[in-house]
């Protein structure tokens, strides 16, 4: 009796012991997470239902994101967004490297839902997790479309856009109508990328002036921003809107539109079969993505192939458009970069000052990146950014903090080997991304913004007609910009 008695007294203080362990645990723990969450970023003010108003509103985000990062005086912040304990704006240069580098941070695929319904619900490389199943065959099969010399055997296949480019800047120099030049840019993008990406299918943008029966680049275009209006802004405001498929005018047109998109890149990839040159040709975009036997359909193929043109065209074709107006709104830039051009053709240093600054003070890709972190991020004021919180790292806010000389003015030179900040801004300024998920095609775009800023800057004069307005869904456009247009003399050549 007496050893049952002590037995029961021991595993009564075995309990009590374990009891206070697992108390003094969960104590600690919630001490470690209390001090850890007392580093959080600031929170915007706002309410949830006015920050997604701001987030989602057309042509404002960029801006907003902008002046709430100088109204709270923080380059690190969080806002309050449905279903997410941590959504954190990050405008440091320095922290946003830290987590595009992290090889274990991952695209937060809820961000991207949306773009998929373009596809059809298929994922894409531009939307498949990269630690999942399926992306990195896809960007292992298409990077070598993307190398420095099967890009320049490919754009000699841009000429004769170039020449329809002439033929429009032209009509405009004769006619002294100003040119959109936005619209025109876009659709000379979307023709060059048919003929340097994709076996020069014909996409005839350009110059289709048809309102009846729009040409095939012209019906992409359409196309796209009926799907990407739908399924990227209004569902995002309204995400009860994906239910009324069935009698919502807009929705079922919609649809209708991503069927017709994925019915095009499938026109596309039959094309260029039928040339026979699927099995010898080692340079095109389109080669390499029917080559890849890891898709496992064509349907993953389409999805693709709609990628890299929706992707492609439209960053390209407003980055032409922002530096064209910039160049139109300073003429000393304009005609230095018209004289080293003509003796220096797309190999212009000046030219590459230009690029580069062109992208940063307008980036495209507003918004830039949104990564889930991996691991907790310290800031350099020192906040944590806890492990599993969504950041966004908005590239039109990022390249005008304070630390850069004039951050809102274009100045080419401030990029010239030896100024004072050059090493800084090549470091800091990417408006490509970095880490494993940065612009694949972004040498065909550089290649395409030398290409036909080296051709146009020689031959045509430009000045502002009407100054454009920031407009920003899904990029960032020069919106109802004009330029004039009239012919430059020739020089004569040096003896």
């Amino acid at each position: 009796m007496t050893w049952q008695l002590n037995s029961s007294k021991r595993n009564g203080a075995a309990l009590v012991g374990l009891a206070l362990a697992v108390c003094g645990i969960a104590l600690a723990r919630l001490l470690r997470r209390r001090l850890r969450f007392s580093a959080l970023p600031p929170m915007c003010p706002l309410s949830m239902r006015e920050t997604l108003r701001e987030m989602t509103a057309r042509g404002t985000p960029p801006g907003w994101l902008y002046r709430t990062r100088h109204e709270l005086g923080t380059s690190v912040f969080r806002l309050r967004i449905p279903a997410l304990e941590h959504f954190v704006v990050v405008c440091d240069a320095e922290t946003a490297r830290t987590i595009l580098l992290d090889t274990k941070a991952e695209k937060p695929q809820n961000f991207y839902k949306p773009m998929a319904q373009v596809t059809g619900g298929i994922g894409t490389i531009f939307t498949k997790k990269t630690h999942g199943e399926g992306w990195e065959h896809a960007r292992k099969g298409s990077a070598h479309a993307f190398t420095s010399v099967r890009i320049s055997n490919n754009m000699a296949a841009a000429a004769p856009h170039l020449a329809d480019l002439d033929a429009v800047m032209a009509e405009h120099a004769r006619g002294q109508a100003p040119m959109p030049v936005s619209e025109t840019m876009v659709r000379l993008t979307v023709d060059i990328i048919g003929s340097t990406g994709f076996g020069g299918y014909p996409m005839n943008a350009l110059l289709d002036s048809d309102e009846a029966s729009a040409s095939d680049g012209r019906q992409f275009m359409l196309d796209l921003e009926t799907a990407l209006l739908e399924f990227t802004s209004k569902q995002a405001v309204n995400p009860l809107r994906r239910f009324t498929h069935v009698w919502h005018p807009e929705v079922i047109e919609a649809k209708a539109a991503a069927l017709r998109l994925m019915h095009f890149a499938q026109r596309i990839l039959d094309v260029y079969r039928a040339s026979g040159r699927c099995e010898h040709d080692a340079d095109s975009l389109i080669a390499h993505l029917c080559n890849n036997q890891m898709y496992p359909s064509d349907s993953e193929r389409c999805a693709d192939v709609l990628t890299y043109l929706v992707a492609g065209h439209d960053t390209t074709g407003y980055t032409l458009s922002w530096i064209l107006c910039e160049l139109a709104r300073n003429p000393e830039i304009q005609d230095k970069l018209a004289g080293e051009v003509e003796e220096k053709g797309t190999e212009s240093p000046y030219l590459q000052l230009i690029i580069k600054e062109g992208l940063r003070l307008h980036p495209v890709g507003a918004l830039g990146s949104i990564r889930t972190c991996a691991t907790d991020v310290a800031t350099r004021d020192g906040g944590v950014i806890p492990a599993g919180s969504s950041c966004l790292m908005p590239f039109y806010v990022i390249f005008r903090e304070g630390w850069i000389e004039n951050p809102t003015s274009f100045v080419p030179e401030r990029w010239k080997v030896g100024a004072p900040q050059a090493k800084d801004l090549e470091r800091l300024i990417f408006p490509f991304s970095l880490g494993r998920r940065d612009c694949i095609g972004q040498r065909m775009a550089m290649a395409q913004l030398r290409t036909v800023l080296a051709h146009i800057s020689p031959r045509y004069k430009l000045s502002i007609a009407r100054e454009p307005v920031s407009d920003y869904f899904l990029t960032l456009k020069p919106a109802n910009a004009f330029l004039h247009v009239s012919l430059r003399e020739k020089r004569p050549k040096r003896a």
